[in-house]
């Protein structure tokens, strides 16, 4: 019976990382040279060329986390079920008190006229019983209104947070985020280097984009 093959274990994100450096450090600076030379830049120096690579091993090592992390999105749906379930706490932390209240009120107009008298057919046993329970003293209240306002409090937070993480992921398809952190860096590395805002313009007749900034994006890619 053949052996089945042994499956390498799966490097970590630091290992990966370290590996995708390594492999664009030996390709990037004829990249950038050849760049520099069609987008008649003096030269790709060194911090171009570092601020290039950081760029896409951060757009590289988002993709490689992207199957393990959670979205804000579903971030958002366990902090609306926190916001819920506070909410509802609360509520029946006063109704629990306005329960108790109520039964509190009752024991202190129980007449003890109307009290022996109700109590005159019950067995001993169960009139010790009866008793007993109404000796019982309510507990003090202060607890459990201070928890209701804890629970409203973390209902409002919650409330808060979601829709802060819902400006970050509103849910549905994902958007491109590895490719945005790509482009937004690489215009930053451009206007360092060039001195000049990473624009754009738009060629009517080949119906394309084009710019120094573009090349550099097409050079990257």
């Amino acid at each position: 019976m053949a052996q089945s093959a042994k499956q390498e274990p799966p490097i970590s994100l630091a290992e990966g990382i370290r590996k995708c450096r390594k492999i664009i450090g030996k390709s990037m600076p004829a990249i950038l040279t050849r760049y520099a030379k069609e987008a008649d830049l003096q030269e790709a120096g060194p911090r171009f060329q570092a601020d290039v690579m950081q760029v896409i091993v951060s757009a590289i090592a988002l993709r490689w986390d992207r199957p393990k992390r959670k979205r804000f999105s579903a971030l958002r749906t366990e902090m609306l079920r926190v916001e819920k379930a506070a909410s509802n706490g609360a509520e029946a932390m006063r109704c629990l008190q306005s329960a108790l209240d109520g039964l509190k009120s009752a024991l202190d107009n129980l007449t003890p006229l109307y009290r022996d008298a109700a109590l005159g057919n019950l067995t001993p046993l169960h009139r010790d019983a009866v008793l007993k329970a109404l000796k019982r003293p309510v507990s003090p209240t202060a607890t459990r209104v201070l928890l209701a306002s804890s629970l409203e409090s973390l209902s409002a937070k919650a409330n808060m947070y979601s829709e802060a993480f819902k400006r970050l992921d509103a849910g549905g398809v994902g958007g491109m985020l590895e490719f945005r952190i790509l482009v937004e860096g690489l215009a930053r590395a451009f206007q360092v280097a060039t001195g000049r805002p990473a624009k754009v313009t738009w060629n009517e007749h080949e119906k394309r984009f084009e710019g120094d900034f573009v090349k550099l994006e097409r050079f990257t890619f």
